[in-house]
């Protein structure tokens, strides 16, 4: 047993005192009560589980060691971006995209192939 599994009995005594639903109160207090015990004991339960998995465990490993590069990653992504940016501004005709933020904008909306269709070349 640990601190979670301890956690889980006034959780579950506290849901059998609201009769296994949520209700909504207008105070903060209740709010942050219910968040804990409704919401964050059944999460904290599945993560348990998590390190009886070695693949798991191999996969969180993987991510730590991956967030070294992710600094240069972003300096390189952003380094990008900008450089899109200044050229669609320069090289777009000016009732085209107005302004340097609307050419970001435009960047990055293509970049992440969200495409709204609010600006257009």
């Amino acid at each position: 047993f640990n601190w979670i599994d301890l956690w889980a009995v006034p959780c579950f005594i506290y849901r059998l005192s609201q009769g296994g639903s949520i209700t909504r109160n207008h105070s903060q207090y209740s709010d942050i009560i219910q968040f804990l015990f409704i919401g964050v004991n059944p999460i904290m339960r599945l993560l348990k589980l998590l390190r009886r998995f070695s693949k798991c465990l191999l996969v969180f490993s993987a991510i730590v060691d991956a967030f070294e590069a992710l600094p240069m990653l972003l300096y390189m992504l952003l380094l990008l971006v900008m450089t899109a940016a200044v050229a669609i501004y320069y090289l777009e005709p000016r009732d085209n995209i107005e302004s340097w933020q609307k050419a970001l904008w435009f960047v990055v909306i293509t970049m992440t192939t969200v495409g709204y269709g609010d600006t257009v070349p």
